[in-house]
């Protein structure tokens, strides 16, 4: 991608570009730190305060920064093509969103899934191979279930969420609208409680459940 068309899409960000020039208008093909970016990536500057130096020896085609007079003199002595945001790193996060987009999950139901009874699902639902889910569990619009995830029982899970592959949802529990669940991540597992009997250790029933409301992220 070039320079100038990634400032198109990043006009339309929430960075709030004020300024920029294309330069030789390089062709952006990663994006890296300011003190490690080489030709064709893009880097940025958010604190001005410790990595002026940085800045000066970057070997970077292209960067995004605030709107500092004495940064933007400093890219306009480089010759490299350059942006002036109000909010830079936003504008670098969108930019690793557009460079690298994430994967995309296929349409529809695929044919390997296991969807038991009085299962709802809404519009638009992903479901990918070899997912399980159980019996009266409710999926909201769009959302998202990876490979090889599994939904226990009477689980709820809100629109445009998304379950990464190999996940697993126990019973009972509730996931809100806008969720990320990461690869791998276990939701609601059995407490690890025991007591002492007579006759030994007996494990101690755990019926709670977990809920997580809108827009949360679980790491993996």
């Amino acid at each position: 991608m070039f320079f100038n068309e990634l400032i198109n899409h990043l006009k339309e960000g929430d960075s709030e570009l004020i300024e920029y020039n294309v330069s030789q208008n390089p062709e952006i093909k990663g994006c890296a730190s300011i003190d490690l970016a080489q030709n064709s990536q893009i880097t940025f500057l958010d604190n001005k305060s410790y990595l002026i130096n940085e800045l000066k020896d970057s070997n970077a085609s292209a960067i995004l920064i605030p709107n500092e007079d004495d940064l933007k003199n400093i890219v306009i002595e480089k010759k490299i093509a350059w942006a002036l945001f109000k909010y830079p790193k936003v504008a670098f996060a969108e930019t690793l969103e557009i460079l690298h987009p994430k994967y995309k999950q296929p349409e529809g139901i695929h044919p390997t899934a296991v969807i038991e009874k009085n299962v709802i699902l809404g519009e638009d639902v992903k479901i990918g191979a070899h997912v399980y889910i159980g019996n009266d569990c409710q999926i909201g619009d769009k959302s998202n279930i990876h490979a090889g995830v599994i939904i226990y029982q009477n689980v709820s899970i809100g629109s445009n969420t998304e379950l990464q592959s190999n996940c697993v949802i126990h019973q009972n529990t509730v996931i809100g609208n806008g969720c990320v669940i990461k690869s791998n991540a276990v939701i609601g597992s059995e407490g690890f409680g025991y007591i002492s009997t007579k006759k030994g250790w007996k494990r101690m029933p755990q019926t709670g459940k977990v809920i997580l409301e809108n827009f949360v992220d679980i790491g993996c």
